[in-house]
């Protein structure tokens, strides 16, 4: 597996920040989801980028893999 991202794990990213998107929370609570839905929105176009925490993360992740064969 390369280190780069796959269609499949954005999709995942994707698919778990539209879901946050649809908790129902009153005013107080409202500011403090804004920052986080803000903060996932980062996390993932810097992964659909491919990141270089992300990538080092993915190579971390393959050699385990690798050591495990």
């Amino acid at each position: 597996m390369s280190g780069e991202t796959t269609s499949n794990q954005v999709t995942m990213l994707e698919g778990q920040s539209s879901g946050v998107s649809k908790l129902n929370v009153n005013g107080d609570e409202n500011c403090g989801i804004d920052y986080e839905m803000e903060l996932i929105r980062k996390i993932v176009e810097r992964t659909k980028k491919g990141s270089p925490v992300f990538q080092n993360v993915q190579r971390i992740l393959d050699t385990m893999d690798e050591d495990e064969i």
